[in-house]
């Protein structure tokens, strides 16, 4: 006598990459949509439409996404990782494991990048269109465009997505309330102290992932209002800067200790050397000392 298995058919496995796809256009809406992030949206279009400054043109603009798009990320992100764990509780049996969530929310910087860049353009633009004065910053060597595009690059779109993924960072490391506050004062103090008004910090103040490039700071012997350029290369500082956005990110994902960590140890290794590298290039390649503009301010 033969039996016959009977039975409801399995549905079919859905790929990782199938789960993932979903979870991330989710997280983007949510990001794009995201009360905090629209506000930074509204202060860049405002200063957008407000124009380029008389002495600097559109570089010292990059302020404004720096801190409306990427220090308020660091709280908006914080805050839809929180959200995401909460809804992963809340199903009981975790449909999606943490990694994947992370990949996700990683996914959803997507949204202020292009915010950054948008801006990016503009800036570039605006720069080509209304250059600075013969007095003004940038000047010299440093009045091309690979030199003006990669500072723009750097302190514009980077920082927009430097500041989510910080934030992304702190939600798995950390279960404190007042973690992101505390993420962006800590912000906020080491780019004031490593900006480049310390002359001794001059060189190493690329290790940083925001600083400025030169400004109205003076110099020893010089008027306070006399512009001045800092030395290295921005151009290996934007990849230095790269490095260390996919370094958090390789951090945050191995807070899951469910998935094996080792493939993530030797791209943060590879990603860590690439950074180092960068870093001291972009401190001694490019210009090589302070320059201070001749001219004075009318």
């Amino acid at each position: 006598m033969s039996t016959l298995a009977t039975g409801v058919p399995r549905a079919p496995a859905r790929s990782a990459t199938a789960t993932l796809r979903p979870l991330a256009l989710l997280e983007a809406r949510r990001y794009a949509t995201h009360p905090l992030f629209l506000l930074g949206v509204v202060v860049v279009a405002l200063a957008c439409i407000d124009g380029p400054d008389v002495r600097t043109s559109s570089v010292f603009h990059a302020i404004v996404p720096a801190g409306a798009i990427g220090l308020l990320g660091i709280v908006v992100m914080w805050s839809l990782t929180r959200r995401s764990d909460a809804a992963a509780r809340a199903a009981g049996a975790v449909p999606v494991g943490e990694r994947s969530r992370t990949v996700a929310l990683a996914s959803a910087v997507c949204v202020p990048f292009a915010a950054g860049l948008a801006w990016w353009v503009w800036a570039l633009v605006t720069y080509e269109a209304s250059p600075p004065p013969a007095d003004g910053f940038p000047f010299g060597e440093a009045d091309e465009v690979g030199w003006v595009a990669a500072v723009l690059f750097g302190l514009g779109p980077l920082a927009c997505v430097g500041g989510p993924l910080l934030g992304l960072l702190v939600a798995r490391w950390t279960t404190g309330r007042a973690a992101p506050a505390v993420a962006v004062i800590a912000v906020i103090a080491t780019t004031i102290v490593m900006q480049g008004l310390f002359e001794p910090l001059v060189r190493v103040r690329v290790v940083m992932p925001w600083t400025y490039w030169g400004g109205p700071f003076g110099a020893e012997g010089w008027g306070a209002d006399q512009m001045v350029v800092f030395p290295g290369s921005p151009q290996w500082w934007v990849l230095h800067v790269a490095c260390l956005s996919a370094l958090g990110l390789i951090l945050a994902l191995l807070h899951d200790r469910e998935r094996p960590r080792r493939p993530l140890l030797l791209a943060g290794g590879v990603v860590l050397a690439v950074s180092v590298a960068a870093c001291l290039l972009a401190m001694w390649t490019g210009i090589p000392e302070i320059l201070v503009n001749p001219l004075t301010p009318a």
